[in-house]
């Protein structure tokens, strides 16, 4: 229980109307308070990322690895634990190829409670172990080829078995290796300026008004926005990505309609957007691939196969 909400249900002392009409909007305040509060953990929840490092056993030929995360919330009180308090997760790499170096694999808990956590993780051996499955059961630490990039990383994200607890935060704000927040968003404004750059130049050079082409972009791409958040919504059923294919549907819908209206002739619009579209694409694709919210596995020889995270589909 929240201390919002244990200050919108303590008692008070009974005394005149007056003061009974004192406490009222302090209480409305504070259930007020309280849902907006809730509201806010549904639409955009708090999750715990944390990383596990092993060097690749000496296998003959790729193999997978499952790790074990387990945790508990250590800011509770004693004996009061409840399912949000406590998860066990279990990640699995399809295929490590060995030799590759030092390997990271980072759990994104989610529908857990808020606060600190105390995580540890192993390695869970197969029913039928493969040879060099002894080597595989030693969960080195990434102690082996531990270049700078490596040692980097390990100080940015944080790892299990780290002296402090790991705190939950806002997918965004989770901090992984190989990955940059915010990385993705910066990228995608600077395509979208550069794009628009590139139409107005080429708008400018037919001796054309800017105004009309800029209210049909600008305006597609706040539509297309929208779009895209619906249909990752739709998709997954949480706000916590986007997807390409609502904005393209969106903004196109947009344009044809506010091309008709503003009387913009369809041909030289198109033209003056397609080199600049094709431009701020691929300043934002780097955004993707710097990121690579669809995986939360890194290795910095090797990129494995992890098992995907909904995240920012384009």
């Amino acid at each position: 229980m929240s201390m919002a909400r244990r200050s919108a249900t303590r008692k008070h002392p009974a005394g005149d109307a007056a003061q009974r009409h004192d406490v009222v909007p302090l209480a409305s305040s504070a259930r007020t308070s309280d849902g907006w509060t809730r509201l806010l953990e549904n639409v955009a929840p708090e999750i715990l990322a944390v990383t596990y490092w092993f060097d690749p056993a000496p296998h003959p030929e790729p193999y997978s690895v499952t790790v074990r995360f387990s945790g508990h919330r250590v800011d509770v009180k004693k004996g009061r634990l409840s399912s949000g308090d406590r998860f066990v997760q279990d990640e699995t790499i399809k295929q490590v190829v060995p030799g590759s170096g030092p390997v990271s694999v980072t759990a994104r808990v989610r529908g857990i409670n808020p606060g600190s956590w105390v995580v540890t993780a192993h390695q869970i051996q197969p029913a039928h172990p493969a040879r060099g499955s002894r080597e595989q059961g030693k969960e080195a630490l990434a102690a082996g080829r531990s270049g700078p990039a490596t040692q980097l990383w390990r100080r940015w994200a944080p790892s299990v078995g780290s002296s402090e607890p790991v705190r939950t935060c806002l997918l965004p704000f989770t901090h992984v290796p190989g990955i940059l927040p915010g990385m993705w968003g910066a990228l995608v404004v600077l395509g979208m300026v550069v794009a628009l750059t590139i139409q107005s130049l080429l708008i400018s050079s037919e001796h054309l008004a800017v105004g009309p082409v800029w209210t049909v972009s600008l305006a597609s791409i706040a539509v297309g926005i929208i779009g895209a958040k619906a249909w990752y919504l739709l998709l997954y059923r949480h706000l916590e990505g986007w997807c390409i294919q609502g904005f393209v549907a969106a903004s196109t819908g947009a344009s044809a309609i506010l091309l008709i209206v503003l009387g913009v002739p369809a041909g030289v619009f198109l033209d003056a957007t397609a080199p600049g579209l094709l431009f701020g694409m691929a300043i934002g694709r780097i955004g993707c691939f710097n990121e690579r919210t669809s995986q939360d596995v890194h290795q910095p020889d090797t990129q494995q196969d992890g098992n995907p995270q909904h995240g920012f589909e384009a």
